[in-house]
């Protein structure tokens, strides 16, 4: 058990979850923020792109105090998007609910969701995570250079209010695993809940375009990929 706890707060309206929490966590109101608006007019994802949604969907961010070092960064980052699938999953048992490494969450090669995570690193150690969520719970957007889709398109009805309780309710019980010295347990049942595992995938690194065969992930949340010339350990990218 743990003595964790989350500071709620609720909006109407917001520019930007991240943006919020940061400011009461600065603002010494917090160290642990849970935060939900029902509308998010700026919503941002990895590498500077958007995020679009409306009200119904889950628009929310949970920064927690932690001190540690950047090479954790991977681990607490797949662990923190684990407990997310998790809990759909277990809110939708039936779906075919996937992660797509290292940040998305997938439904049928459709994207339901992501995560954009955020820190505080000083002199190479981190402060604080920050992870902003996002879940197509009643839209999705078009003309994207993804498919997208919601939990409302197979009629599944699930409030952002709920989830959202229900992320900081697992995060709550689980801090104490952020202590581990190796957070991510790489078993068959970790690697299945990834979309791409086992595949020929390419994935943008470093400004090059890869390809080989998602093979594993490490400890440190890094994905092993294996090409015709040798094996790689790809610590950030965006599967193609």
């Amino acid at each position: 058990m743990t003595n964790f706890y989350f500071d709620h707060f609720f909006y109407k309206s917001l520019e930007n979850t991240n943006d919020t929490a940061k400011k009461i966590y600065y603002s010494k109101k917090s160290k642990n923020v849970a935060l939900l608006t029902l509308l998010q007019k700026s919503g941002r994802g990895r590498t500077d792109k958007k995020w679009i949604s409306k009200k119904g969907d889950l628009t929310c961010s949970f920064l927690v105090s932690f001190q540690t070092t950047v090479n954790k960064l991977g681990q607490i980052n797949l662990w923190f998007i684990n407990k997310v699938l998790i809990l759909l999953k277990k809110l939708n048992p039936d779906l075919n609910l996937k992660i797509k490494w290292p940040n998305d969450i997938y439904l049928d090669e459709k994207k339901l969701g992501g995560i954009l995570v955020e820190t505080s690193i000083l002199r190479g150690n981190v402060n604080y995570f920050l992870f902003g969520v996002g879940i197509n719970l009643v839209s999705n957007p078009k003309n994207l250079s993804y498919p997208t889709t919601s939990l409302a398109n197979l009629s599944k009805k699930i409030s952002a209010l709920k989830l959202f309780l229900e992320i900081s309710k697992s995060i709550t019980n689980n801090y104490f695993e952020l202590k581990n010295s190796s957070l991510l347990r790489i078993d068959n049942d970790f690697l299945k809940n990834f979309k791409d595992f086992k595949r020929i995938i390419k994935i943008k690194f470093k400004e090059k375009v890869l390809e080989g065969k998602f093979n594993s992930i490490t400890k440190n949340g890094e994905l092993v990929l294996i090409t015709s010339q040798r094996k790689l350990l790809i610590s950030f990218g965006e599967i193609l």
